[in-house]
């Protein structure tokens, strides 16, 4: 019977666990990437969407003048930090460098890290358009043309990250259930 530390280094030098280190890496990456494009997408994309006429400098010039700035600015910002500790939560339990962790990583199949990674995209990409909505009310109240609007990336992410989510969901439930009734069926052949 193998100990949890030598099961992990066992199931570490598998192809699976190659496959996992891929595929938790790639979602390492797509985190990144989120937040990067989604902080340029409120902070830069969105102003110069909703008031094309007006130069960004312009349009953070006015937001400063109204005392709105930092309101406006903080939101993304909290998106971007919860969501990096979210995203780095995701990376250090499931692509473990340090051998502390590997047990629990080699303890979750293939297919719940599957799932947990996209749900955790789909929710950041989701809250993404979340983190911008202080941001377009503010532009859209003090500059013209005075509508709201969002970039076509911040809707792509609301919806594409909540069909993501979803997915993830049904992925990591139906994983959990399969795990859950092989369970049973080993516990009920064992008596």
């Amino acid at each position: 019977m193998f100990r949890p530390a030598e099961q992990a280094a066992a199931i570490s030098a598998s192809p699976s666990a190659v496959a996992r280190r891929v595929i938790v890496a790639g979602f390492g990456v797509a985190y990144v990437s989120l937040l990067v494009v989604g902080m340029v997408d409120t902070l830069v994309w969105m102003p110069q969407y909703i008031a094309p006429t007006t130069p960004l400098s312009r349009i953070y010039s006015v937001l400063a003048d109204a005392g709105s700035l930092r309101g406006v600015v903080l939101s993304p910002v909290l998106w971007l930090l919860f969501w990096a500790a979210v995203g780095s939560a995701y990376l250090v339990l499931f692509l473990p460098v340090r051998p502390r962790f590997r047990p629990a990583a080699a303890a979750v199949s293939l297919s719940n890290v599957i799932g947990i990674g996209l749900v955790v995209f789909g929710a950041m990409a989701f809250f993404q358009w979340w983190s911008g909505f202080a941001m377009g009310m503010e532009v859209s109240d003090d500059l013209p043309p005075g509508v709201g609007a969002s970039t076509p990336f911040s809707l792509v992410c609301l919806g594409g990250g909540f069909l993501i989510a979803l997915t993830g969901g049904a992925v990591w439930l139906a994983s959990t259930a399969r795990a859950t009734r092989s369970r049973r069926r080993a516990l009920g052949t064992a008596k």
